[in-house]
């Protein structure tokens, strides 16, 4: 498979006796520490993990995905909420004139640090836009809902209309 960069995460064998030590934290059969499944909660009140610790070694992907279950956990834990709120759709009320021409900038690129910077590190790659090239960029491409709807629709209407557009 052709790719830029591989990222090999290859985890060792835990240390079983560290937990065998702690009162109330039950293990597997493979002397993995058990937690729920969805919630990354171990049987310890307010102690919550994931990755290697739970499963055995794995990948980058499905160690982040352990951990996002165990941040709903610990979310749920301490707000009792289960609605996790970095997953709610969120609304930005900004004004433009809908009247008003597109901005004639041309597309910038996507400013990069140089090949010998990027070797030997995870540094990012992709660097930010200033405020001022942002703001250049944004206002040719604020349009998207320009014409599906009239200026008597609330916006929150409006808003839901360009979901489902």
């Amino acid at each position: 498979i052709e790719a830029d960069q591989v990222i090999l995460a290859t985890g060792q064998r835990i240390n079983a006796e560290i937990f065998s030590s702690v009162p109330g934290l039950s293990k597997t059969e493979s002397r993995f520490i058990a937690v729920d499944p969805t919630s990354g909660a171990s049987g310890m009140p307010g102690i919550f993990a994931g990755g290697d610790g739970c499963d055995g070694p794995s990948s980058v992907v499905e160690a982040i995905a352990a951990g996002e279950r165990a941040a709903g956990g610990i979310h749920y834990f301490i707000t009792g909420e289960s609605e996790l709120f970095w997953r709610k759709e969120q609304f930005i009320e900004t004004e433009f004139d809908p009247e008003a021409e597109p901005s004639a900038a041309s597309r910038e690129n996507i400013p990069v640090i140089p090949p010998e910077r990027r070797r030997h590190n995870f540094d990012e790659v992709e660097r930010p836009w200033s405020i001022e090239v942002a703001s250049r960029q944004a206002k040719r491409c604020l349009r998207c809902d320009y014409g599906k709807c009239d200026d008597k629709t609330p916006s929150s209407q409006r808003q839901k209309e360009m979901r489902h557009a």
